[in-house]
């Protein structure tokens, strides 16, 4: 749902290894009362979500939850969310269903339920304490991450032969339109502004090698070798959120995956940049609810001073600490 807000919202979402982290902590540097929440700070169920995501590579949907709840038994939610997820399915299956559609359906109903705890924050933090919100990750990724394509959706969304040989004739589509009614019903907030970041098609595939290498957490291991679906999904949902009059703003990064922490944010700069420009756009013409409101730096920074600003020392840290609660990461902070 769309809300009227006081100050802004502003959600980063995208592909694992696209930048979100590195984005967002380059705004809030840029920002001069915001508070980042990251899709899984508040989550009191992102523990069971996480060991569904294990339990269903071994096990049926159905069976997966109620292992999930046998074991979590003393934690009244999960089971409850156990319960509810089972009746999800349920209603999905009498347009037809398949094993993959409804272990897909099963997770997006844990990740939107631990969202909705996540937005209460969000409300608290936009309305009690009067600040901007940046969201690591949000309700766009919810959206694409568990999206399930039949033969006639992969074929409509141009993917490769060998990803439409592998799914079932037989499978139903389990589409982002219905994460998307499933995160309304819970009463999450939609943004009023959008980063939705990827990177060219033709690069994921060294992407996800190196992210393998890396170490993900629990979005990004749910992502490996759906990359492709997750891609054409966000373009559509971008495309959706326009219509809408959300402003959303797609961007790529084109930057080659590299361990150097300063090269990553050398080549993350001029991207950010556009970000920060798009951003100011919007706040000048006051576009959607409180929007216009949002606190950034009054000062535009070029390109040399943006570089001497994000490449400071106490940055680049700060730049590195959020980007490990994402992932394991090795010591990268490197004097070049």
């Amino acid at each position: 749902m769309v809300e009227e807000m006081k100050r802004g919202m502003i959600a980063f979402d995208g592909l694992s290894l696209a930048g979100k982290s590195t984005m967002v902590q380059m705004l809030y540097l840029r920002s001069l009362n915001a508070v980042v929440i990251r899709e899984n700070e508040f989550d009191p169920i992102r523990n069971a979500t996480s060991r569904l995501n294990k339990l269903l590579k071994s096990m049926s949907p159905y069976d997966g939850l109620d292992a999930l709840a046998e074991e979590f038994q003393d934690i009244p939610l999960v089971v409850e969310t156990s319960n509810k997820a089972k009746n999800y399915i349920k209603e999905l299956n009498l347009e037809g269903s398949s094993y993959v559609k409804d272990k897909q359906a099963a997770l997006a109903y844990f990740f939107t339920k631990g969202r909705s705890f996540v937005n209460e924050e969000v409300i608290k933090q936009l309305q009690e304490h009067d600040k901007d919100v940046i969201l690591d990750r949000w309700l766009v990724s919810g959206m694409a991450y568990q999206v399930q394509p039949n033969r006639f959706m992969a074929k409509q969304m141009g993917l490769p032969d060998e990803f439409i040989k592998k799914i079932n004739c037989e499978d139903e589509a389990y589409r982002w339109q219905d994460i998307r009614d499933l995160n309304f019903e819970q009463g999450v907030w939609v943004p009023n502004m959008q980063i939705i970041l990827t990177c060219p098609i033709e690069q994921i595939s060294e992407r996800r090698v190196y992210r393998q290498k890396q170490g993900v957490g629990t979005s990004g291991q749910m992502s490996g070798g759906r990359e492709e679906i997750i891609y054409h999904s966000l373009m559509e949902i971008n495309e959706w959120l326009l219509e809408k009059g959300i402003p959303s703003f797609k961007v790529e990064n084109t930057g080659t995956p590299i361990e150097s922490l300063q090269e990553q944010i050398r080549q993350a700069i001029p991207i950010y940049l556009l970000i920060e420009k798009q951003l100011r756009g919007c706040i000048d013409r006051k576009i959607v609810g409180g929007f216009h409101n949002y606190r950034l730096a009054n000062d535009s920074l070029t390109l040399k001073q943006a570089k001497e600003f994000f490449l400071d020392s106490s940055n680049i840290d700060s730049i590195y600490e959020r980007q490990c609660l994402g992932r394991v990461k090795k010591d990268m902070r490197k004097v070049l």
